[in-house]
């Protein structure tokens, strides 16, 4: 039985570390980035229109934000750089 109980702690242990972990790169990745201020790093000023205005197909506003509301196409445009 003790066994079992050290596994089950273990893996909270490691479950936690994790946790944490991953939480304090999303906090870090939750930065306010002003529109005005923001140059693209992957796409081109042209193709990051593009990207904007298909996201805002996509995702229109209505009774909640759309993609523009939301820096999508910043979003997009730093998923790319980074991977």
């Amino acid at each position: 039985m003790e066994r079992r109980k050290a596994i089950k702690n273990t893996a909270l242990f490691i479950g936690a570390t994790l946790s944490s972990s991953a939480l304090g790169g999303l906090l870090q990745s939750c930065q306010r980035q002003d529109r005005l201020s923001w140059t693209p790093l992957f796409f081109r000023e042209d193709q990051s229109l593009v990207v904007s205005e298909l996201a805002e197909t996509i995702l229109p506003k209505t009774e909640t934000p759309g993609a523009k509301d939301l820096k999508v196409d910043i979003f997009v445009d730093l998923m790319f750089k980074k991977y």
